[in-house]
């Protein structure tokens, strides 16, 4: 099996250390391209010979791809921050060749410092149908282990046993559901016809001012859609105590910095799995973490939008 890090080996293609003429590099980012989908050694050197008439052997190609290895393993085991006012985990799919193709999550976790600034603190590979406590456990001791003591919010959707590995490992951190997936969840389970309409209900209940006036705006909600779609309760009742920890904090007017974190990572895939994320960065130029405001988003025709702008939308 080709290490999982290796299907997310793109990512860091431009880091690659070039020690050679410039000529050079084109060969070094192809290989490892090449690598990275799933290519074999000497197929790498047969599509050179018979694409391009370039004679490259297999220590020239596995030379290229340790130098990759070397930087993947220091990064990974880089020191980090004490504490990070959040840290999101989700799950990016991506190809990996274990005898055969197939879709494997690899879970992120992108810390926001008290600065604002984003980081992506790691990447590990799961087996795929929920994780188990002993994988949430090793995550979380693994960010302990390189500096990390304290987070106030740890941001995820339904990950189960990572809740209680939380609670063991950074016993003073919030888990916080993640309010979009909430959304789009919701949103599954109902008609397309009425997306605009649950959605306006769905925005007074993540945009009220207590806990208690989200859970007013709740019933209310139940009421109208309940007896039509019973999942959508049954969905919101059991995230409840997950749900509306930052309502607590008046966090409502700047929580949404979920709105960048696929950009964190470099890839148009958003980290909840197929939605594509359209950045939107009010702070400044691409890539720059702003302050959002969660009353302004909103959902239309289907599409999460932000002010206008859209933010996700189903791939």
């Amino acid at each position: 099996m080709k290490s999982g890090w290796w299907s997310l080996a793109v990512l860091s293609v431009s880091k690659v250390p070039h020690t050679g003429p410039s000529s050079a590099r084109p060969v070094t980012r192809f290989a490892i391209s090449l690598y990275a989908k799933g290519l074999t050694t000497g197929e790498i050197c047969a599509h050179f010979a018979e694409v391009y008439g370039a004679s490259i052997g297999k220590d020239t190609i596995s030379r290229i791809t340790d130098k990759v290895v070397e930087e993947m393993q220091a990064w990974t085991a880089r020191p980090l921050l004490g504490v990070y006012a959040a840290i999101f985990i989700d799950a990016i799919y991506v190809k990996v060749r274990n005898g055969q193709v197939g879709n494997q999550p690899f879970y992120a976790a992108i810390g926001v410092d008290l600065n604002g600034r984003r980081d992506v603190l790691g990447l590990w590979a799961g087996q795929g149908g929920g994780e188990s406590a002993k994988f949430w456990m090793s995550v979380l001791t693994d960010l302990r282990n390189r500096g990390v003591r304290d987070v106030f919010f740890v941001v995820c959707d339904g990950l189960k046993g990572l809740p209680d590995a939380v609670n063991a490992v950074f016993p003073q951190a919030i888990v916080q559901a993640c309010v979009i997936h909430l959304i789009r969840a919701t949103l599954r389970y109902a008609s397309r016809k009425y997306w605009d309409q649950i959605a306006r209900d769905l925005r007074a209940i993540y945009t009220a001012p207590t806990a208690q006036a989200a859970w007013a705006r709740f019933e209310e909600l139940e009421e109208k859609w309940g007896k039509a779609y019973p999942a959508i309760a049954q969905l919101w009742r059991a995230a409840w105590e997950e749900f509306t920890p930052f309502l607590a904090y008046g966090a409502c007017r700047g929580i949404a910095r979920w709105t960048m974190v696929a950009s964190g990572i470099g890839v148009s895939r958003g980290l909840a799995g197929s939605s594509v994320v359209a950045r939107r960065t009010p702070g400044g130029g691409s890539g720059e973490l702003g302050e959002v405001d969660l009353a302004q988003v909103e959902c239309r025709g289907g599409q999460v939008e932000l002010a206008g702008d859209v933010v996700q939308a189903a791939a």
